[in-house]
């Protein structure tokens, strides 16, 4: 499921990948996120005979190990987890199986690096939970905007970044006056990671006519 940002773009890439090669993609979504339905949606996509699933995440590393050796005539692909047995235990790839990694920290570095380049000083930041993922977009972002500051000559005080974990992705209005202060403090612009922090930021962005990059 599309659950949030990271996700969003994985199905999203999956599906674009899909069509341009003439091929149909299908979402498969579990009942709830216990390993017994997590298993029942595998099992489908046997049944419904698929050459390729394409999972997301750590959350899925335990049911491609399973699926893996329990419908070994499809092809998988773990994005941003490996196969393992249980959270305790090494990880196993089968030989129908790949697994890749997204570079959020290269994601991070461009977005801040093109902000200082095109001139922006004061910026902002705001991620959902502070987990692996948003902390290494963060720290890519923050190497970014050091590096063009350095490229430029910049004064040490010349950039500056306020960065927010707001704990979850939910959309609530504590997102939007969360970005309402640090456009009030003077942000720039604001860079969110996160599908509904990215939809309250806009607002915000709309209601002071600024600009702000998810």
């Amino acid at each position: 499921p599309a659950a949030g940002s990271n996700e969003a773009m994985v199905q999203s890439a999956v599906e674009q990948a899909a069509a341009d090669a003439g091929y149909i993609s299908r979402v498969y979504v579990a009942a709830d996120n216990t390993e017994e339905a997590l298993e029942d949606v595998f099992k489908q996509v046997s049944d419904d005979k698929i050459k390729l699933a394409v999972a997301y995440g750590k959350d899925m590393e335990i049911p491609v190990w399973n699926a893996q050796k329990n419908h070994r005539k499809i092809k998988y692909a773990l994005i941003d987890g490996v196969p393992r047995k249980s959270e305790d235990e090494s990880e196993e790839i089968r030989d129908n199986t790949m697994c890749a990694g997204a570079a959020y920290e290269d994601m991070g570095f461009l977005a801040g690096y093109a902000a200082v380049k095109n001139g922006s000083r004061k910026l902002a930041f705001i991620a959902g939970e502070k987990n692996d993922l948003n902390i290494r977009y963060a720290g890519g972002f923050i190497q970014g905007c050091v590096t063009a500051a350095s490229e430029m000559s910049l004064g040490n005080d010349a950039v500056s970044i306020t960065g927010v974990y707001s704990g979850s992705d939910e959309l609530t209005p504590l997102r939007m006056s969360d970005a309402l202060s640090l456009y009030g403090d003077g942000a720039e612009i604001i860079f969110t990671v996160g599908e509904n922090i990215g939809t309250a930021v806009g607002r915000a962005a709309s209601v002071k006519n600024m600009p702000f990059i998810r």
